[in-house]
């Protein structure tokens, strides 16, 4: 069939030679033509071209995968090359069919499609799929068979084919090759267009071969200032500051020796001297058909400004912060000081007030004993609104601390119960105690403080109500004392509930407004509620009266 026809070789080989031909045009990418050479080489029966035909073969698949490949990698496939030629020529001369000459040729030429036919398998693999991968296959069963194949048959290479297995594996290679040229064919029509994509990249790009800038794209050129012809004159080098250059060498000779770099941070310098942060990341790439590396800059200069000014604002702030403080601690030195020396004039006025009503200095008529009556309840009232002044200054100057002793909730709300009696003569509201689960056992609370809660809760409550019914309650339930105080008074809007735990503030804070106070009760309670370690909030419909409650954990305290 095929082994004394000598139009044959030739026919596979100008096939071969032109397919190759056709991708080199295509593609512009070296090993196409290396190859087309290559095959063009083996039609001519002379044992040099054979084996040039085989180095040009080798040397294109290896192209090929450069772009993927370490030079390690590269290195460890030559010398691999090196001992299967002296392999595969030991392995003629010992058969005795042909002579040194010819078995050297022979076996470089098997050895370099054994070799080509793993690279470009290895190649297929990852790029170009099925194609690649049977060429790589049938190159590289050529290479295995050809020697065996010229030892049992000392037909010359080249005027016709050894044997049809030979002929076989050639057409395999024609068929994988041609599978090759359609599928880079179809994937060059579906592959963007790199520059295009490049220039659109809001990054610093800048493509080098051979040290040399091929290609930069328009962010690039317009933070430096440069025109892409003075970039192609330049040494890449000097784009790079001094004090960052020595740091850029030594990466990119690294990069150049196939050592992976990671991102670093550089200055470059821009056409004016002006100095631009950023940070380089680079990659092997191929740029029309040869391999480069491509530079992406990320310009960290905006960064920076934001980080300044990130800094800038914080050091605002804290400045800010600190004459808050300052204000807040001489507020409340100041309402310290001035409710104690309010206080003070004020006892001796309640004092004197008393004196006089009890007729210490002499007889007192029924219209003085209704002036002093007056003097007294107002002196009270001026003396408890005093008094809350100073308990707000001293708890938010951190002065206030918990003494913790086993209590019981219900006393608490029998004490309160008993303290506002008074305030209920007159008016149609009645208090309600409401002692639940866990209220008659001993918790450990500070007493006193939440007696204080309870109170300013409940006098709010006849403060905002003129009739119904106010319940207190108080229940316990692992651990947390659960309270609550609910009226049936005004109620509070929706947008004012959380502002009426803010000191000096009122639901009515208008000049006109019909219930007295300073606003301090609710922010007195929440002070001590939080002292406590709990929380406290508020549930109102205006016209539909509030609800407060609050939470407190009132287990026994850690013994270290």
């Amino acid at each position: 069939m095929f082994s004394s026809a000598a139009l044959h070789p030739v026919a596979y080989f100008a096939i071969l030679s032109g397919i190759s031909g056709y991708l080199y045009i295509q593609e512009r990418r070296r090993p196409f033509l290396l190859w087309s050479v290559g095959w063009v080489l083996l039609t001519v029966p002379q044992l040099l071209c054979i084996a040039l035909a085989g180095i040009l073969v080798l040397l294109g698949a290896a192209s090929l995968e450069r772009g993927t490949t370490r030079s390690a990698t590269r290195a460890a496939a030559v010398g691999a090359l090196l001992l299967l030629a002296a392999v595969f020529a030991a392995g003629l001369v010992s058969f005795g069919a042909m002579d040194l000459p010819r078995a050297a040729a022979l076996g470089v030429l098997a050895s370099a499609w054994l070799a080509a036919g793993a690279l470009l398998y290895r190649w297929g693999g990852v790029h170009s799929g099925p194609g690649a991968r049977i060429a790589g296959l049938a190159l590289g069963s050529w290479g295995l068979w050809l020697p065996l194949a010229s030892a049992l048959d000392a037909g010359r290479p080249g005027a016709g084919w050894p044997s049809e297995v030979t002929a076989a594996l050639g057409a395999v290679v024609i068929i994988g090759v041609a599978v090759l040229a359609v599928e880079i064919t179809r994937s060059r029509g579906r592959r963007p267009d790199a520059r295009r994509l490049l220039d659109d990249d809001p990054n610093m790009v800048a493509i080098l071969q051979k040290r040399r800038i091929v290609y930069a794209n328009p962010a690039f050129l317009e933070v430096l200032g440069y025109r892409m012809a003075d970039l192609e004159r330049m040494d890449p080098a000097d784009l790079i500051s001094p004090s960052g250059r020595e740091e850029a060498l030594l990466r990119r000779d690294q990069r150049e020796r196939g050592e992976p770099i990671t991102d670093y941070e550089t200055e470059i310098m821009d056409m004016s001297g002006g100095r631009h942060a950023v940070i380089v990341h680079g990659d092997l790439v191929e740029w029309d058909g040869a391999p480069a590396f491509k530079y992406e800059l990320t310009d960290l200069t905006k960064r920076r400004e934001a980080e300044a000014e990130v800094r800038r604002i914080h050091d605002e702030l804290m400045r800010m912060n600190a004459e808050l403080e300052r204000a807040n601690r001489l507020q409340s030195e100041f309402l310290s000081n001035t409710t104690h020396e309010l206080k003070t004039p004020l006892t001796s006025i309640m004092a004197n007030t008393e004196i006089l009503e009890y007729e210490m200095c002499g007889p007192v008529n029924e219209e003085q004993r209704r002036v002093l009556g007056t003097i007294g309840r107002n002196s009270q009232h001026l003396l408890e609104m005093i008094s809350r002044l100073l308990d707000f200054a001293r708890a938010r100057a951190g002065v206030g601390t918990l003494r913790l002793e086993e209590v019981r909730p219900r006393e608490i709300l029998d004490g309160v119960a008993e303290t506002v009696r008074p305030l209920l003569e007159g008016k149609e509201v009645r208090l309600e105690v409401e002692a639940g689960p866990g209220a008659d056992e001993a918790c450990w609370l500070d007493g006193e403080k939440m007696y204080r809660v309870y109170l300013n809760l409940v006098e709010n409550a006849i403060k905002f109500s003129t009739r119904g019914t106010i319940r207190a309650s108080a229940a316990v339930a692992d651990g947390v004392l659960e309270g609550s105080v609910a009226d049936e008074g005004i109620g509070i809007p929706s947008e004012r509930r959380e502002d009426i735990f803010e000191a000096f503030t009122q639901v009515d804070a208008s000049s006109t407004r019909s219930y007295p106070g300073v606003g301090l009760g609710l922010a007195i309670c929440k002070q001590l509620v939080e002292l406590h370690g709990g929380s406290i909030w508020a549930e109102s419909e205006a016209g539909r009266g509030s609800t407060f409650r609050f939470r407190v954990p009132c287990m026994p305290p850690v013994v270290a």
